[in-house]
């Protein structure tokens, strides 16, 4: 369901089939191999430091030619591709705070002019909990990251946020969090939808 939640708020923010897309924390390749099929036109790097988890992705994941796997923890990875999205599902959790600002230096490095950058986290009050009640269940670095502080430093990096939400998958009130960024620079389009979808809206608010 976590993946498949990933996978459609892409789609509901306007992922496109000919966009390059680069994916930090991969794993062995479950949200890519959601993505992949919709972006046969484009290009699809997936990253994770596990050479395990890579060499699995890779097996699983070897007939959509239009992909890349790549072991790297961020710190050395270089790309001739510029990417219009970014995709770190679950991962920064597992990343040091105090690595953060390189991840997201080597992400503005690589970014597209209209480049945006999606970030599905646990929410930090859900990691918390755990930590008091069942911090078996946690991996080595299992931090419930500070969202404010998180916001800080990807403006420092030239980064803001254009999206967030915070949802119940599994336990109420909410464990997840998706946030979108996009670089400081972009100028957002705004553009007044059709006199019908606005009447067809404001009628469906009524209701």
């Amino acid at each position: 369901m976590r993946h498949r939640k990933i996978f459609k708020t892409l789609l509901n923010l306007g992922i496109q089939k000919t966009d390059a897309i680069l994916e930090i924390g991969c794993g062995i390749g479950t949200v890519s191999s959601l993505i992949l099929p919709y972006n046969p036109k484009g290009h699809y790097t997936a990253v994770d430091i596990s050479p395990d988890s890579i060499a699995l992705a890779k097996q699983h994941l070897s007939h959509f030619k239009h992909a890349s796997f790549v072991v790297s923890d961020m710190s050395d990875f270089k790309s001739e591709w510029r990417y219009n999205w970014m995709v770190l599902p679950d991962v920064l959790e597992h990343i040091p705070v105090s690595l953060h600002p390189m991840v997201f230096k080597t992400l503005q490095a690589h970014a597209a002019p209209h480049c945006r950058i999606l970030i599905h986290i646990p929410h930090p009050e859900r990691i918390r909990w755990l930590h008091q009640h069942q911090a078996q269940s946690l991996q080595i670095i299992d931090q419930d990251l500070n969202i404010v502080e998180l916001i800080q430093v990807m403006q420092s990096c030239g980064f803001e946020m254009s999206y967030f939400n915070e949802y119940a998958l599994h336990h109420k009130p909410y464990d997840y969090i998706t946030m979108v960024f996009r670089l400081q620079t972009q100028e957002v389009p705004f553009k007044l939808k059709s006199t019908w979808r606005r009447a067809w809206e404001n009628w469906l608010s009524k209701w």
